[in-house]
């Protein structure tokens, strides 16, 4: 396998509506002592962080939060990723049809960097509430961090310390192989999915109109197997060709 000669950098955290600014410290320092510095903050009111209390907080880790982007939205804040992970501890049907541990994705995400150089979000909501359906709903995917049934909550900058953590662990131990093609970012990923769903639209395949549920499980199903460009035309094709088939054929 061919390593990149930085890998944890293709790997963004990403703290959705973080409520406190000691907690964003708290998150630069734990990414920093595993090694990983690309920080990602969604702040949808358009506030700005205490600097001295992240600093406070951060200790030696500042240059993290001083190189942080920062988005209005989630939305944004993936679009240049090929994948992402949702980290909750509050699962359901309603939320996620499956949900992985942690243990279970870090070598898969791992495996991703290292074969095509992709980057990768790992998201995280905030202290009080997580990650809300919709904020789940945009990730490629969803994991949870066993924890004791009695007191299950984590502290962000614990969370992210685990899984930055599961992370390093499977970067040191990932096994050789052969580079792979680079799968396409969030928005043509998106793209795709949308136009899946338009084809399927076409010949009245949903009954009761909403679509949205198919069109981010064929989002998620791309970033999953990391397609290139030319697979997603590929499928995008191919749905093109079924609905006209079906629009032509003759009753």
């Amino acid at each position: 396998m061919k390593l990149l000669e930085h890998p944890e950098r293709q790997m963004q955290i990403v703290l959705v509506r973080p409520e406190g600014d000691a907690n964003i410290g708290a998150v630069c320092r734990a990414m920093k002592t595993m090694g990983f510095t690309s920080l990602v903050l969604v702040l949808p009111d358009g506030r700005e962080p205490d600097k001295e209390i992240v600093r406070t907080w951060s200790l030696s880790a500042y240059d993290v939060f001083e190189e942080a982007r920062l988005y209005a939205s989630l939305a944004d804040a993936l679009a240049d990723s090929t994948f992402s992970v949702g980290f909750t501890r509050r699962t359901g049907s309603r939320r996620r049809t499956r949900f992985y541990d942690l243990e279970e994705i870090a070598p898969g995400i791992i495996r991703r960097v290292l074969e095509s150089g992709e980057l990768l979000s790992l998201v995280f909501g905030n202290e009080q509430s997580g990650l809300d359906s919709e904020e789940l709903a945009l990730c490629s995917a969803a994991a949870s961090i066993e924890s004791h049934f009695a007191f299950p909550s984590l502290n962000l900058s614990h969370a992210v310390q685990l899984v930055c953590y599961s992370l390093r662990r499977a970067l040191i131990g990932a096994a050789s192989g052969l580079p792979g093609d680079p799968g396409i970012p969030r928005r043509e990923a998106e793209a795709v999915a949308e136009k899946i769903t338009e084809e399927l639209r076409a010949i009245g395949f949903f009954t009761l109109g909403d679509s949205t549920w198919l069109r981010n499980f064929f989002r998620d199903l791309v970033e999953r197997a990391g397609l290139n460009s030319r697979e997603s035309e590929y499928l995008k094709s191919l749905f093109e060709k079924i609905r006209n088939l079906k629009l032509h054929r003759p009753e």
